[in-house]
């Protein structure tokens, strides 16, 4: 199914749209691919190299705490 509903969190992986309690989410490429990875495996551990590998593929110089900074931006969405 194209919909994805985590709580108050639907995602329409069709539109790649994301509304939290009804209200739109504006979420950069990778947020969207960060938040799309770990719904697809909600309630299970993710690898950390396994999710820089898919959000950053091909990237030359990812920095350290790059999957730290995006996760936090993430969550400071979800969570305001």
């Amino acid at each position: 199914t194209a919909l994805v509903r985590l709580g108050l969190i639907v995602l329409d992986r069709a539109t790649r749209r994301v509304t939290l309690d009804g209200d739109e989410l504006e979420l950069s490429r990778r947020e969207l691919q960060l938040l799309e990875l770990l719904a697809g495996r909600f309630g299970a551990t993710i690898d950390r190299e396994r999710l820089i590998d898919r959000i950053f593929t091909g990237e030359d110089g990812v920095a350290p705490n790059a999957l730290e900074v995006l996760v936090s931006r993430l969550r400071r969405k979800i969570e305001s």
